[in-house]
């Protein structure tokens, strides 16, 4: 987040994915993570790194941006269109960072 501080200028905006914290195994087993990876060849358990992150949502406040955090089901409730959550779901630790600066 350091490059991304510097480089923005006044009112630049970024948004980005995160995983808030580690996806029990049942989840990481789910069909959602087989599917895509028999559908079309991506292994998006692969894609995620089971060590802690950085907060990078957190950084981008200590920067002095504004920013939000929210998961894809505040969406859905907010405009009535979107996932629903699942008893094992995916997106469960999924939420979306607009930040703002």
């Amino acid at each position: 987040m350091a490059t991304v501080d510097r480089l923005a200028v006044a009112g630049s905006t970024i948004a980005f994915e995160v995983k808030i914290g580690p996806e029990t195994p049942e989840v990481r087993n789910s069909s959602i993570y087989r599917a895509t990876k028999e559908q079309i060849g991506i292994d998006l358990i692969g894609l995620f790194d089971a060590e802690p992150r950085p907060d990078s949502f957190a950084d981008l406040i200590a920067r002095g941006w504004s920013a939000q955090r929210r998961s894809p089901f505040e969406f859905t409730r907010e405009y009535g269109r979107g996932p629903l959550p699942e008893a094992v779901d995916a997106l469960n630790r999924n939420h979306w960072v607009f930040a703002t600066t």
